[in-house]
């Protein structure tokens, strides 16, 4: 469970992301999108897209969903 309250139910968001980074002109404005793609849920990467915003976003399980121009991961060790 975390701290962010959907504006709509006034329940604690959905836990569909586990971590959600994201590009923005400024920190305020980073951190705005990723509050709101805690709050968007499964609909996150459809809505940051449309909004021309380039983020990471974390499923619990460790599934990872790049949106924009978020730079593809390198090579991990296992590719060694």
């Amino acid at each position: 469970m975390h701290h962010i309250v959907d504006p709509w139910t006034g329940d604690v968001a959905p836990t569909t992301w586990a971590l959600v980074s994201a590009f923005g002109a400024t920190c305020v404005e980073a951190n705005g999108w990723t509050t709101a793609a805690v709050v968007w849920g499964e609909d996150a990467p459809g809505n940051l897209a449309r909004h021309g915003v380039t983020a990471r976003l974390v499923r619990p399980d460790g599934r990872v969903e790049l949106v924009g121009t978020w730079p593809q991961p390198g090579p991990g060790p296992e590719a060694l």
